[in-house]
């Protein structure tokens, strides 16, 4: 009935502020977890650290480029002395410039984008003498076309259109020049035509193929961006698929724990008999149990730590005051406990049939029953916070749906790790507890909570069962926390058949501040019902766009900043 099988996460430092923590154990129980890490580079991100190291081979490149131009000019004999020169001392310069690049690429942190562009208008000032030495018609045209498509795959459109201008005006100034007569055409390799209209369309042609090279780079680019886009959308799909089946899994290995005998079974705890057992966690274990006199099964939860954990039996204690003091159909109702300070702390509660949330949740639930289930988990929140009590870990596991003897409600379930409100400490120290995708930013933060933590988490549980899929997963516990905090996730209706009003409600519920959600969990499921219906209040309209602004909503499928 209690289900504490879903990993608690806990963050202590009982000794001073919070340190950056490296280790994270990963025992079902408990996981002790460091600061959250970065995110995966996005597809712009990655094809630009690909953008830097073309511009680190074209460095080395450069420098086989001046060292052949050198040679060129030394070793072939032109018309004029002059275009030898202007040849020997661009690529003398080039040859300068590079070997300086090769030993600064040796200390990676000092070289950028910047310096790969220098280089590039270097090259480009030596290919400006090419021209005129081997000819604006001959084979130098080649690796400037080349190069062109290289630098076209750049991240930036402006800096690849300045290139791609230069690029141009260079070969269309020599090349007019050339035809006009006045430069001589001292050309050692260029095709030369005698026809001055047929040199003009040549000279233009030569420019479309720099056009051409420009267009085919920004093809790539374009081409390359889907392509890693498509590759993430496939791993975050390959990971959500892998987020429900280990929910499965972990059901089932539920189940294969439970239903045989336990070390209390046969025991007399208060009025009743134990029996199997229904459940496991880290604090305690669930007995079906029967009262010795009347027969009336329930369920008894027993603290089966070690006696002498103090902080476990506290928080036993503190779960049986908060469930004795809670009276509503939606709280599982407490039938008998344990004296404070008794040798086995136990609470016997109404025996429950039927299935958790989470248990339900294979795939989307119909709008009306996720509706029906929400406004019913929210009577049971209200409830707790009237009275001072926030959860802090609810989730799809901690819900149950309780069909037997007439009754068909929704329950919400283990308040083990629950707080008062007010309390300014908590049993952990310094520390952050709840479930890692149901958490809200301030509990993955390690900042203290209000009821409007639980709301969030509420938020969670809504879009989990209105879109089936989680609002947050990854492959490890810390990214999903740097999701939580600084992320939202996929926009409900871009995954879902939902109308656009309830991307607002959702986007209030998952708020990153705390004083943006909705005051109360029925607000919150008044505003969702609205919604459903393509209904909404301008207000809220308004808030939700707002928030959406601030923290947009990520994509189905590859987020990509540009």
């Amino acid at each position: 009935m209690f289900d504490d099988r879903e990993a608690t996460i806990r963050l202590v430092d009982s000794d001073g502020p919070p340190r950056t923590r490296s280790t994270l154990s990963m025992d079902p129980n408990d996981r002790e977890i460091g600061a959250p890490t970065t995110p995966p580079p996005t597809a712009a991100e990655v094809l630009y650290a690909n953008e830097l190291r073309r511009g680190a081979l074209w460095v080395r490149l450069s420098c086989h480029l001046a060292l052949n131009g050198l040679g060129a000019a030394l070793l072939i004999e032109a018309p004029g002395t002059s275009a030898r020169l202007a040849l020997a001392g661009g690529c003398g310069v080039l040859l300068i410039a590079s070997l300086i690049g090769l030993r600064r690429l040796r200390r990676r942190d000092r070289y950028g984008f910047g310096e790969a562009a220098l280089y590039s208008y270097l090259s480009l000032a030596c290919v400006l003498p090419a021209y005129h030495f081997f000819g604006w018609l001959s084979f130098a045209l080649v690796p400037v076309c080349l190069g062109g498509v290289v630098y076209a795959m750049g991240h930036s459109t402006g800096a690849v259109v300045a290139m791609g201008v230069a690029t141009s005006a260079t070969h269309l100034t020599i090349g007019g020049l050339t035809i006009a007569g006045v430069l001589p055409d001292v050309g050692v390799a260029s095709l030369r035509i005698d026809d001055t209209a047929r040199a003009v369309l040549v000279l233009a042609g030569s420019q479309g193929l720099f056009l051409f090279a420009y267009l085919v780079g920004r093809r790539l680019r374009i081409h390359g961006l889907e392509g890693v886009e498509h590759y993430g959308a496939a791993v975050r799909e390959s990971t959500r698929r892998q987020v429900l089946l280990q929910e499965a899994v972990d059901e089932l290995h539920q189940v294969r724990k439970v239903g045989g005998p336990g070390r209390f079974t046969g025991l007399e705890l208060g009025s009743f008999r134990l029996g199997v057992v229904l459940g496991r966690g880290g604090m305690g274990e669930v007995y079906e149990a029967a009262h010795l006199r009347t027969g009336a099964p329930a369920a008894v939860k027993v603290l089966s730590t070690s006696p002498r954990d103090e902080t476990a039996a506290r928080r036993f204690a503190r779960e049986i005051s908060i469930a004795a003091a809670l009276d509503s159909p939606h709280v599982v109702r407490v039938i008998e406990h344990s004296s404070p300070g008794g040798a086995m702390p136990y609470l016997a509660m109404e025996r429950l049939q039927g299935n958790t949330l989470s248990e339900e949740l294979r795939g989307r639930l119909e709008m009306s029953r996720v509706l029906l289930m929400l406004r019913e988990v929210a009577v049971a929140v209200d409830l707790a916070h009237r009275a001072g009590i926030v959860h802090r870990d609810l989730k799809p596991q901690n819900i149950f749906h309780h069909e037997a003897n007439g009754e068909d409600l929704w329950k919400v379930l283990d308040f083990g790790v629950s707080r008062l409100a007010e309390t300014e400490s908590t049993l952990t120290g310094i520390a952050m507890v709840g479930t890692p995708g149901y958490m809200s930013p301030e509990q993955t933060a390690g900042r203290s909570v209000d009821h409007r933590s639980d709301l969030f988490s509420l938020g969670c549980i809504a879009y989990r069962s209105l879109t089936g899929r989680p609002a947050f997963f990854a492959s490890d516990v810390p990214e999903i926390l740097h999701r939580v905090e600084h992320e939202m996730p996929a926009r409900p209706s871009a995954v879902a058949p939902l109308p656009r009003e309830v991307d607002w409600v959702l986007a209030i519920a998952l708020a990153k501040r705390p004083e943006e959600r909705f005051g109360s969990a029925s607000a919150l499921v008044d505003a969702l019902t609205d919604a459903c219906s393509a209904k909404i209040q301008p207000d809220l309209r308004v808030r939700g766009e707002a928030i959406a602004g601030e923290t947009p909503w990520g994509e189905p499928g590859a987020r990509t900043r540009v």
